[in-house]
């Protein structure tokens, strides 16, 4: 199984939806996300977000206006740990082969966690 860890973004919807719906008004999410899909072909897709740490791409949420830019260190790290606590939980249950993980600054703490960790 190939799974994407995509970061979430500023833009939203205005209504909640499902996680992977959420963030369509970014281009960015939305060339990862197509990225992911068509070139990596992965089998699914989670989104890491500020707020809610690991969501699946169907979990249904609200908009919501948090971000870890200019976070406390502490706070991006503690973020990080449950994230990570998250993903240690999903791969328990899905077991991944692979793992893609799209780059930008809020999936860099999240990286080091998983080299440190795997």
């Amino acid at each position: 199984m190939k799974i994407a860890l995509i970061g979430c973004t500023k833009k939203k919807r205005d209504i909640c939806s499902k996680a992977i719906d959420l963030y369509d008004k970014s281009d960015f999410f939305c060339k990862e996300l197509a990225y992911a899909k068509k070139v990596l072909n992965v089998d699914s897709v989670w989104i890491l977000s500020a707020k809610h740490h690991l969501l699946s791409a169907d979990t249904m949420v609200a908009p919501y206006n948090v971000t870890l830019v200019g976070a406390k260190k502490s706070e991006r790290e503690q973020w990080a740990t449950d994230t990570f606590k998250q993903i240690k939980k999903m791969q328990s249950e899905e077991i991944p082969k692979e793992i893609y993980i799209s780059i930008n600054a809020l999936q860099k703490l999240i990286k080091d966690l998983l080299i440190l960790h795997m």
